[in-house]
C-alpha cells in the first residue's frame, strides 16, 4: 500500500499531488474520487483534473499543462513538483506534521470500496 515514486515522470499519477493539496486544504478536493491505482491514461488524466479544479477553487493558478502533467511528462511535472514544493513550505508544513498518507490512502480505499460493493 505504500508508494514510492522513483521518478518525476511517475507523479503523473496525480495521486501524490491530491494528498498534498488534501493535506494543505482540508476539503478543497475531493479525494475520495481519485484512482490509487490508475492503470490507464484517462486514470491519470483524472486526477489530475481533480488536482486542476481544486487549485482553481483555491484561486491558485499554475502556467502548466495539466494534460502534460497526467500524460508524465518530466518538464511539466517538475515545474508543478518545484511549485508545490515552494508552497508547501510557505503555506502548509505545519498541516503535513498531521497528515497521514498511507492513512489517508486507506480511507480514500475503504470509502470507495463501500461504495462499489
Amino acid at each position: 500500500m505504500e508508494t514510492e515514486y522513483t521518478t518525476v515522470e511517475t507523479l503523473g499519477d496525480g495521486v501524490a499531488y491530491a494528498q498534498m493539496i488534501d493535506a494543505i486544504h482540508p476539503g478543497s478536493i475531493n479525494i475520495f474520487k481519485v484512482n490509487l491505482n490508475t492503470k490507464y491514461p484517462d486514470d491519470c488524466q483524472r486526477n489530475v483534473k481533480l488536482v486542476e479544479d481544486s487549485l482553481k477553487k483555491l484561486q491558485l493558478s499554475q502556467p502548466v499543462s495539466y494534460e502534460k502533467i497526467g500524460k508524465g511528462k518530466f518538464h511539466d511535472n517538475i515545474v508543478f513538483l518545484q511549485w508545490l514544493y515552494g508552497y508547501v513550505t510557505r503555506y502548509g508544513l505545519e498541516s503535513l506534521q498531521f497528515y497521514s498518507p498511507f492513512d489517508r490512502r486507506l480511507q480514500i480505499l475503504e470509502r470507495q470500496n463501500k461504495r462499489h460493493n
